[in-house]
């Protein structure tokens, strides 16, 4: 069975998924899958998989496509004995409007800091102790599952974002019921830090602050206002993120800067993701015609433009430090120090020297990361007011 749609882009379609799915689960109740995604280019289709709609063999879906991404037809195979049923379903999801939800999730930092309360239009934040605050995020579902799997989404979106706002890493530790209420809490400040801060973190009066803008950018990207430009930024927030746990990583059975050279890969692959956004074309090789990204030098040229030649410097030369970890397993040090320096020759380091812990400045270059992400962030929520 073949049911025609004509969604205008790949977030109507995907809405309109999101629509049918809980207007099955309404109809079925029972509603498991047999997750098998598969592209059969030849034929325009893509099939998700089998669904148990509680009938003697499961239902075969997916959909037909013209441009990659928007479906013009609903495939259902094996689904004689819920045809009916299911072509109201269809018609159910394509008048079907997402119900707003305000959910709460308690949230950890790292280092453990005072939050100060902050409030948007999307987004709340309210401080609980030193070290933890609970995140109220407005959330938009067809129903509570839909809504539920946003809320999963979009939080960690939030706190990948807020990782490069604060130089802060964070965890998400419980949800709490949907009428969760929070006290309104108003904190003077002596200052707001300016946006141009490096260094630490954004701290007034002992507390971590997110200031207006920061809170505009997360409401935008809660109610996914900014297009592809701000996709990318978030694919990077999640790189540094990722950056920031692998440093502060902590480990009884692991020596101080195990982590550093995990730490160094994400950062740098969070700069080379930023730098994508306001990259021009890449150059054509004259001879075999091939684009050439020149990826090193777009991020330097991108560090340089924003920080200046010291910091683009510091980041053109782990590119190799980088290289040789990734694809030659060659550590940053021999993770051998208890405390007393052991002087060795190492052949394959930059200066000759054995190092017994990393001495590659990891904070400088996570702090140059974020800092450089902020000021994409500013910039895309400039073009997006002009």
């Amino acid at each position: 069975m073949k049911i025609p749609i004509q969604p205008c882009s790949v977030d109507e379609t995907n809405a309109l998924l999101r629509a049918l799915w809980a207007s099955m689960r309404a109809e079925f109740g029972y509603f498991p899958w047999q997750f098998s995604p598969m592209r059969r280019g030849e034929r325009n289709t893509i099939y998700f998989g089998w669904a148990n709609l509680g009938f003697n063999q499961p239902v075969r879906i997916g959909v037909t496509y013209k441009r990659k991404g928007i479906a013009t037809g609903l495939l259902f195979e094996n689904a004689d004995e819920a045809a009916t049923r299911i072509k109201q379903c269809v018609e159910t999801a394509l008048v079907s409007e997402p119900a707003e939800t305000t959910f709460f999730v308690t949230v950890g930092m790292s280092p453990k800091i005072h939050m100060a309360s902050a409030t948007g239009k999307l987004i709340q934040i309210q401080p609980l102790d030193k070290g933890i605050f609970r995140l109220g995020l407005r959330v938009k579902g067809f129903d509570t599952i839909d809504a539920t799997t946003e809320l999963e989404r979009r939080t960690r979106l939030i706190a990948d974002a807020l990782s490069f706002i604060t130089n802060v890493r964070f965890r998400l530790l419980r949800k709490q019921e949907d009428d969760a209420r929070m006290d309104e809490t108003f904190i003077e400040f002596n200052s707001i830090p300016s946006d141009d801060w490096l260094d630490g973190h954004p701290i007034s009066n002992d507390q971590l602050v997110i200031d207006e803008q920061s809170l505009t950018f997360l409401d935008a990207l809660l109610a996914d206002e900014l297009g592809e430009q701000v996709a990318i930024l978030a694919d990077a927030a999640h790189h540094f993120h990722s950056g920031l746990n692998a440093e502060l990583q902590e480990s009884e059975l692991e020596t101080v800067g195990a982590n550093i050279e995990q730490a160094m890969v994400f950062y740098l692959s969070a700069l080379e993701v930023a730098s994508v956004i306001s990259a021009p074309d890449p150059t054509t090789c004259e001879s075999c015609g091939q684009a050439q990204y020149k990826i090193t030098s777009r991020v330097a040229n991108f560090v340089r433009v924003i920080l200046g030649d010291p910091a683009s410097d510091l980041v053109k030369s782990l590119y190799g430090l980088r290289s040789n970890y990734l694809h030659r397993g060659l550590l940053l040090s021999s993770r051998a120090y208890v405390g007393v320096t052991i002087p060795q020759l190492d052949p394959l380091s930059s200066n000759g020297v054995q190092a017994q812990l990393p001495l590659e400045p990891a904070l400088n270059l996570r702090e140059f990361t974020s800092f450089c992400l902020r000021r994409v962030a500013k910039e895309c929520l400039q073009s997006e007011i002009v």
